[in-house]
């Protein structure tokens, strides 16, 4: 291996590891936070009726970064492998991504007008607007077509084991999209349009902050249509391919169940269901965010050729992860009473033994989740995606 892969290794698990961990609880804290925080303040500004429709709009860009997500996970692993042994090979999976991704991009726009034009015939917009409604739609998935093509250069980041860096960009996109909801109510008006306002102007943001940290750490890789490599275009569908699959399969246990009740229950009882859906996210967030910390150990691990080192580490993560957060998991259960009152209100205290039987659940699914890039790395992703979609399927009907 040349001195370029060695020096990954040794930055990612030494002098990394601490930047790395301090920006990941940086960011678990940031995303934790301003997510309870925001569902509080929705309800209070918009009422939890009209606030419904902002957890539908924001699940349905769950289903068109489920494609985006599966190539990125599929990207980081071809990325991280070859920055760590031959950079002309780094070169040609960047730009086959960065093209590859403009294809989806491209291909989605017409998705997203329709998806927004019909958002407001299909789903209970309560008391907002037809147009407020569609803009929202618009905008805030118009802003995931743009983080999209984004991951890009937040892919460059991770591979280089520069999470410290990655997770500034998101901090920042997260508190801008905050700070400008609340700029946009408090000045301009209370309506769901500027939530999706919010979110576009953020990303933007975040494209060119993430564009301008990947340059800086790693200047070598540059757009460049040459280095477009349809071979290594087909090999990374195809494994991707899998990863969607296992990626739709979790999609259809929680954001699904969302569109299913404020279509069949109405919005009242879909904003009931996404304060649930809120806690599951924001734990599910803290979960892949502390994970994340050893998916670039392990890939760096592998291209060295060390296997025995990559699964200690991996099953040190499972255990470290499992550990961790067993504990806010535990606390958000036993006290799950007081903090829906403090959180929500005293109304949604019923929701208490919903918080047990999801929490329960993501107890087990924290702990494997540091185990998946094993899968990625021996491009064994058919029968976990297999066996997820199966369950996502059952939970759909269930439903």
């Amino acid at each position: 291996m040349n001195g370029e892969g060695g020096s990954l290794l040794g930055e990612g698990v030494s002098r990394r590891i601490l930047p790395n961990v301090a920006s990941n609880l940086a960011f678990m804290l940031v995303n934790f936070v301003m997510g309870l925080v925001l569902v509080p303040y929705y309800i209070s500004e918009l009422g939890v009726a009209a606030y419904a429709i902002i957890p539908v709009a924001t699940s349905i860009t769950s289903y068109i970064t489920l494609i985006s997500d599966s190539l990125t996970s599929t990207v980081s692993r071809y990325l991280t492998i070859d920055m760590g042994s031959d950079m002309t090979s780094a070169k040609r999976t960047f730009n086959t991504a960065v093209f590859g991704f403009t294809c989806i991009v491209v291909a989605a726009i017409p998705i997203i007008i329709l998806i927004s034009l019909l958002a407001p015939s299909i789903f209970d917009i309560a008391t907002n607007t037809v147009l407020s409604v569609q803009v929202m739609f618009v905008c805030i998935l118009s802003a995931v077509l743009i983080s999209i093509w984004s991951n890009n250069f937040i892919t460059v980041m991770y591979s280089k084991n520069r999470i410290d860096l990655m997770n500034t960009v998101k901090i920042v996109q997260v508190l801008l999209q905050i700070a400008l909801i609340i700029l946009f109510f408090t000045f301009v008006s209370e309506s769901v349009e500027y939530v999706g306002l919010a979110y576009l102007i953020a990303a933007v943001v975040y494209s060119v902050f993430g564009f301008l940290m990947a340059r800086r750490v790693c200047p070598e890789l540059r757009v460049s249509r040459r280095q477009f490599d349809r071979g290594r275009l087909g090999e990374m569908l195809s494994v991707g391919g899998w990863s969607l699959i296992n990626s739709l399969g979790n999609l259809l246990f929680i954001q699904t169940s969302l569109l299913l009740v404020n279509v069949m229950m109405g919005a009242e009882a879909g904003g009931y269901f996404g304060v649930i859906v809120t806690l599951i996210s924001a734990v599910s967030s803290l979960v892949d965010t502390l994970a994340s910390i050893f998916a670039p150990i392990i890939y760096g691990l592998f291209a060295d050729g060390k296997t025995e080192a990559m699964g200690r580490v991996s099953r040190m993560a499972v255990k470290v992860v499992g550990l961790v957060m067993s504990m806010p998991i535990a606390f958000l259960c036993v006290f799950s009473v007081p903090i829906l009152t403090l959180w929500v209100g005293a109304d949604y205290t019923s929701l208490t033994d919903v918080v047990w039987a999801t929490m329960f659940v993501m107890i087990g699914i924290g702990a494997i989740s540091p185990a998946y890039p094993l899968t990625m790395v021996y491009l064994k992703v058919k029968v976990p995606g297999i066996i997820t979609f199966i369950f996502g399927l059952i939970n759909v009907f269930l439903t």
